[in-house]
């Protein structure tokens, strides 16, 4: 009987203890009138394609959620984005698309 009261008791207290979140975003930098943030749980890689998610945020609130695929062509990366229409754009140093491959980039590695 005095098991099973020690047993229930740390039930209890297990189903009430805080959670840990393993979830993260992560401030990359800003662009126009966003601050954006990869959600790094959607970092994903496949062959010669790296894939993310970034979330686009105004005064505090996400205004909208922007998926990217990087892809590589020989020694150059290219990207797209879920919001481009025309073909994939070459990567280029200091913009924000460059700071996301770098991020996603040493993630994976």
């Amino acid at each position: 009987m005095r098991n099973n009261t020690l047993l229930f008791i740390l039930a209890l207290g297990l189903m009430f203890s805080p959670q840990k979140i393993y979830a993260a975003d992560v401030f990359i930098g800003n662009e126009d009138v966003y601050e954006c943030y990869i959600i790094e749980e959607t970092i994903a890689e496949k062959p010669d394609t790296i894939l993310v998610s970034v979330k686009n945020v105004r005064d505090g609130e996400v205004a909208e959620v922007v998926d990217w695929r990087f892809r590589s062509s020989g020694n150059t990366w290219h990207y797209k984005t879920s919001q481009m229409t025309e073909r994939p754009v070459e990567l280029r140093p200091g913009t924000i698309a460059d700071k996301i491959f770098r991020y996603c980039y040493r993630y994976l590695n």
